[in-house]
């Protein structure tokens, strides 16, 4: 933590940082402030016979109540199958492609911004077009284990659609209206539906 500078960006609730504390690290910090920081006192609960299921759940209820995690966060936390594994790996493939295209801002990333995208693009791509977040948590729910030529199918399909968008526009997407989310998936889904048929950048 030595290195580490508060700052307001960083912080759940940056209008209750203090100024006098802003830029500075852990060792700027007066002693008594030191003091006052390692006695802060911590309510702790030990969960001797809990199963694996009670302890995330409970870890949900603790954050829904506090605010302290976006949805996406909070999915992390509860699902571990197959399509959320997929959305992760393929999100981190294309992470330095959504901060480039300025798509995703660090910010949003460190808050699984894009791993929520990505699930909404690859829910279009297996299951077609959803209410978007309000249907991610029954699309992780239902694909905890997926088939076989799904996990094949679904990666593939993707990453040749991501293909084909730097192909046609290169590294000026960021200066056109399909850097707004919104617009990059009706592109992404037209361009699935295309490819379904049979239509290549050529034609």
């Amino acid at each position: 933590y030595g290195e580490l500078k508060l700052d307001p960006k960083h912080h759940p609730f940056p209008e209750q940082l203090p100024e006098k504390w802003t830029s500075k690290t852990f060792q700027q910090l007066t002693a008594q402030e030191h003091k006052d920081f390692w006695s802060y006192k911590l309510t702790v609960e030990i969960l001797s016979e809990a199963t694996e299921d009670e302890i995330k759940d409970m870890f949900i209820r603790l954050n829904k109540n506090t605010v302290n995690l976006v949805k996406q966060e909070l999915r992390h936390a509860q699902y571990e199958g197959d399509f959320i594994k997929l959305a992760e790996q393929l999100a981190g493939e294309y992470r330095e492609f959504f901060v480039a295209n300025k798509i995703f801002t660090l910010t949003n990333i460190s808050r699984m911004g894009d791993i929520e995208y990505t699930s909404e693009l690859l829910t279009s791509l297996m299951f077609g077009l959803q209410n978007k977040t309000d249907s991610l948590d029954e699309i992780y729910a239902d694909n905890e284990t997926m088939d076989e030529p799904a996990k094949r199918w679904a990666p593939s399909r993707f990453r040749a659609i991501m293909k084909h968008i730097s192909e046609i526009f290169g590294e000026e997407l960021a200066t056109t209206r399909f850097r707004n989310k919104g617009d990059f998936y009706s592109l992404f889904r037209v361009l699935f539906e295309l490819k379904d048929e049979g239509v290549t950048s050529q034609e």
